[in-house]
């Protein structure tokens, strides 16, 4: 089998660029814009396309730990068997590790190929974390960059695992691994080439390999510092890189050296000043130091520097060790020698002001340390223009500032920006987010998030005012977006006794671990504009007419009126306050409604003695409304003449009863009947269907006036009377109809 595999034709059977190749699709959102979250390889005949699911892991629920100097390159996703479509239970679980078997058995390892974001950097390298199934350890394989044919625009590094898992891509400080032999020798790193370890022949007895780790410290992280600690870290002029060797022992039998790059004061003069005559020196000033412009006076210049060699102790802090020895290699000194026999867990060269206490570069070498393993980031937050319900909370480096505003803006967040001032965390730290005053997410959003510099740390959401009726003196509904997360916090420590906290005496203090908000940012929600107020809801009026102006003239005058109705309402005396009144209860309607509450108004309030048709018809003519005037004479004629209609049938109805309870009109209603000449026939009629005396005597009276028509009359009932001489009779009906 050996003799095969080194064969051209065998290598080509194991090479993954010509197995076949499957790539899986996120359907969730990504942490950064990936056309597909990885690419799998694998022998003919190992697996198909669907037995394998590609789901995203959140990073807080893949209890991932990032060390201080890893940054997280990619989506974290977790390949395992598809469940069998055969069966479920048992079966499926069978299925599954059948999958896991055959692959951790197969010939050769899967190829896994995961899309990154990792931006150039020489002194890191990328590394593939990776977590089998059914364990709970992170661990570490080897990956390499890979490109293929068919995906040429995105970057892909490749993993050989044994079985399938969770993977995540690391940024990490990179490691130079070298080997000593008995010999002795000299090695750079790849990441400085400036940085070497040397040593002499003899030093070490066996070929002994050992590792190297170099993080940078930029000069501009060194002034950035200074800015932003001014009482810690005023007196660093530059600092060299963080160092860490790792030997087999920490103690050695001869010493080695290492040449350490640290950037020069450059305040120093380059060369010596040229003697002058002593006549021809210039004399001191008696002015401040203060007095001086930058370029006159250097206060460094007089001072000088000095360097400072820390180590890092096991609980994590730096000290000046005086356990090595260093040496400048040149003029310029921006290159020194480390000399030592014991090798620290990582060492660093400092160099500061010439006063400088070793105290003080301790807490300069912590300060930086601290600040290097931190990001300095802002939180943004953004609404879209169309719909200002719709924001966006951003954590983003303060690097990238500007690309994340044109981002957003492109994505339409293109209202106000709310910023936050520049606040610290670390890599893979969980920000969580809480909302107070009266706005609250309108949705079920993830309000806690892990950060990541290459990686966005964003929320999307629609938030929503608590109560509609707060906030009345604001032209808009306010909230604020508070940002926190886990911290060291220094808290009192008092006396364990009942007296008030003011009264207590403190013991001391003490470091808990609580949340700390880095930062609070207002966001305001325009209110809608103001509904129109709805129509009042009144109870119905009913309008008892009695006389010629009833419900019907009214609406007719309010469907002819105009704008003059105003004036028609003061002649008629209604009172301003009532116009004002009915004119809010009709806001946004025609001017008919309001006419007639105007109308109605003034018919109930007017005295009954009073003549409102002659009241109306003055108003009106006041008004220059003379067609109006004629409309409601019209109406009072109509109206007389209908009365006198209904009151001649009412005098008549009471006239037959009298009649028809009077003795005489009772025995004698047959030859009334042919005074007023009703016909024999309808008379039979009458009889032969009513049995009683008075009901055929009305009837018969009813049958004379429905004949008669306009010509029945009470007066032609009184001459009948008289006719027949039914005196006594003839004086009651007179004295009806005069009263």
């Amino acid at each position: 089998m050996a003799e095969l595999k080194g064969t051209p034709e065998e290598q080509e059977r194991i090479n993954p660029a010509n197995w076949p190749t499957y790539t899986y699709r996120l359907q969730t959102a990504n942490d950064f814009d990936a056309s597909y979250s990885c690419i799998i390889r694998a022998l003919p005949g190992v697996l198909a396309q669907d037995d394998v699911t590609v789901t995203k892991v959140y990073q807080l629920e893949s209890k991932l730990q990032l060390e201080n100097n890893d940054e997280l390159i990619s989506n974290i996703i977790q390949l395992k068997p598809s469940l069998s479509s055969d069966g479920d239970g048992d079966d499926a679980s069978i299925s599954s590790h059948s999958l896991e078997n055959i692959v951790a058995s197969s010939e050769e390892p899967l190829s896994v190929l995961l899309p990154h974001c990792a931006p150039r950097n020489t002194s890191k390298e990328i590394i593939v974390l990776w977590k089998p199934l059914h364990s709970l350890t992170w661990q570490a394989i080897d990956a390499k960059d890979c490109n293929i044919e068919s995906v040429k625009d995105a970057k892909l590094v490749e993993c050989r695992p044994t079985g399938l898992g969770v993977f995540a891509v690391v940024h990490r400080l990179k490691t130079d691994k070298f080997a000593f032999t008995k010999k002795g020798g000299k090695v750079f790193s790849t990441v400085d080439g400036r940085l070497c370890v040397q040593c002499r022949p003899g030093a070490f007895r066996v070929n002994t390999p050992f590792s190297m780790q170099i993080q940078p410290v930029e000069l501009a992280s060194v002034s950035d510092v200074k800015v932003r600690f001014p009482d810690e870290c005023s007196d660093l002029i530059s600092s060299s890189p963080i160092v860490s060797l790792q030997f087999p022992s920490s103690k050695l039998n001869r010493p080695i050296s290492i040449i350490t790059p640290i950037p020069a004061n450059s305040a120093k003069p380059k060369r010596p000043v040229t003697a002058v005559p002593e006549k021809e020196k210039p004399k001191s000033s008696s002015r401040p130091a203060s007095a001086f412009g930058l370029g006159s006076y250097s206060k460094e210049e007089e001072e000088g520097d000095n360097l400072h060699l820390l180590a890092l102790t096991n609980n994590g802090y730096w000290i000046v060790t005086d356990e090595m020895e260093y040496t400048p290699q040149n003029k310029k000194g921006d290159l020194i020698s480390v000399n030592t026999t014991v090798i620290p867990n990582k060492y660093w060269l400092l160099r500061t002001k010439a006063s400088t206490s070793s105290t003080k570069a301790e807490l300069i070498a912590n300060t930086l340390y601290d600040y290097l393993h931190k990001r300095v980031v802002q939180f943004i937050i953004k609404q879209k223009g169309d719909d200002p319900t719709d924001i966006v909370l951003v954590c983003t480096p303060t690097l990238k500032f500007d690309r994340t505003v044109r981002r957003l803006e492109d994505e339409g967040y293109s209202e106000a920006m709310k910023l936050s001032p520049e606040v610290f965390v670390r890599e893979g730290q969980k920000i969580e987010i809480k909302f107070r005053g009266n706005l609250q997410p309108d949705e079920d959003v993830d309000l806690v998030l892990p950060y990541n510099s290459h990686l966005k740390t964003q929320v999307n959401m629609y938030i929503a005012e608590i109560d509609k009726y707060a906030q009345k003196s604001f032209s808009s509904y306010r909230g604020f977006a508070q940002f926190y997360v886990e911290g060291l916090v220094t808290r009192e420590i008092y006396e364990d006794n009942d007296k008030k906290r003011g009264d207590r005496k403190s013991l001391g203090t003490e470091e808990v671990w609580d949340t700390i908000m880095l930062s609070e940012l207002l966001i305001s929600l325009p209110k809608p504009e103001p509904e129109a107020p709805k129509p009042l809801k009144k109870a119905k009026i009913n309008l008892v007419s009695e006389g010629p102006i009833d419900d019907n003239l009214l609406k007719q005058l309010s469907g002819d009126l105009g704008d003059e109705w105003k004036m028609l309402a003061t002649h008629l005396n209604v009172k301003k306050t009532r116009i004002q009144s009915i004119m809010r209860n009709h806001v946004n309607c025609e001017n008919e409604p309001a006419i007639y509450e105007m109308l109605l108004t003034w018919v109930k309030r007017v005295p009954r003695s009073l003549d409102k048709v002659k009241v109306l018809c003055d108003a009106l003519r006041a008004v220059g409304r003379l067609d109006l005037v004629e409309d409601v004479r019209d109406k009072e004629y109509d109206y007389k003449e209908l009365r006198a209609e209904q009151l001649k049938e009412n005098l008549l109805k009471v006239i037959f009863v009298k009649i028809a309870q009077h003795p005489a009109g009772l025995t004698r209603y047959g030859e009334i009947a042919a005074v007023l000449k009703v016909s024999d026939e309808e008379l039979r009629n009458i009889e032969n269907e009513y049995s009683n005396g008075r009901e055929r005597c009305i009837k018969m009276l009813e049958s004379w006036r429905n004949e008669a028509g306009e010509s029945a009359s009470p007066n032609t009932l009184l001459r009948a009377v008289k006719y027949l001489r039914l005196t006594d009779l003839a004086g009651e009906i007179r004295r009806m109809i005069t009263y």
